[in-house]
């Protein structure tokens, strides 16, 4: 499976010292990201998922794939979920035209989102 990154977060979320808040709001997503960088400053991260219409997150013990997601927030190209969510409803996946985006988080585990899109506040 091939995957593009579209984010790259300012810290490392080896040094994060709590775990990501996630807010659900409407049909959005916000996950909240606290962490150092490489010149030990603390910085906060707010990506909004945008028009979920899934959402996975799995431990760090049980991620069969990182998809090139660590510390990033990656497009899956050719997604077996977003495949599986066609044949499910194609009426309404043509109208969202959702993407499947993942993001690995060092100790948190990996979050997965099928959405709309995303943006970084």
């Amino acid at each position: 499976m091939k995957s593009e990154t579209k984010y790259e977060l300012p810290m490392f979320s080896s040094n994060m010292e709590k775990e990501p808040q996630i807010e659900f709001k409407n049909m959005d997503v916000k996950i909240v990201i606290e962490g150092y960088d490489e010149n030990d400053v603390m910085c906060e991260t707010r990506i909004k998922f945008i028009s979920v219409i899934s959402f996975k997150h799995s431990s760090p013990r049980f991620t069969p794939q990182l998809y090139g997601a660590y510390d990033k927030v990656v497009e899956v190209i050719d997604s077996e979920w977003l495949e599986e969510l066609k044949k499910i409803n194609l009426d309404d996946f043509s109208f969202w035209k959702p993407k499947h985006y993942v993001l690995y988080l060092d100790r948190f585990g990996m979050y997965q989102f099928i959405a709309q899109s995303f943006e970084v506040e």
